[in-house]
C-alpha cells in the first residue's frame, strides 16, 4: 500500500530518520509530499483527491460489528454511582455491604420496581 499526499494525491517518499541541519536535534522518519505541501493536521482531504485516496485507506468497522454491550456500560456507571454513595456515607466495605450494592444497582437496572428494602442505607 503506498502513502498518498491527503492534498495532491502524489505518493509520498519516505524521509529517513536523521539529524537536523539547522538544530543539530535528531528526527524521526516521516513521509512527504514530493511537492513539499503542507499536510493538514486533521483528517482533512481535498474532494478531488479523496476519490484516489479512498482505494488506499481502511474503511472502518460497521456499527453492526462492533460488539459492544452497553447494558454492561450502564450497569457499571450504575454500580459506580451505588459505590459512590456507600462511600460518602461512611460505609464499610465487607460481603454483606457488597450484597447490599448489588441488589442496589439491580434495582436501579430494573427500574419502576416497587422499593424493595426496609432500611435504605441513605
Amino acid at each position: 500500500m503506498e502513502n498518498l499526499c491527503k492534498v495532491c494525491g502524489k505518493t509520498m517518499r519516505l524521509v529517513p530518520a536523521g539529524v537536523s541541519k539547522r538544530t543539530g536535534q535528531p528526527y524521526t522518519a516521516f513521509w512527504a509530499c514530493p511537492d513539499k505541501c503542507k499536510q493538514p493536521k486533521k483528517d482533512w482531504v481535498k474532494p478531488e483527491v479523496r476519490q484516489n485516496l479512498s482505494n488506499t485507506l481502511t474503511p472502518p468497522l460497521p456499527i453492526n460489528k462492533i460488539n459492544t454491550d452497553w447494558d454492561k456500560i450502564a450497569e457499571g456507571k450504575v454500580r459506580n454511582s451505588v459505590a459512590m454513595a456507600f462511600i460518602g456515607q461512611g460505609k464499610v466495605f465487607s460481603e454483606d455491604t457488597v450484597s447490599l450494592m448489588n441488589e442496589w444497582v439491580k434495582w436501579i437496572m430494573k427500574g419502576n420496581e416497587e422499593y424493595p428494602f426496609n432500611n435504605p442505607p441513605f
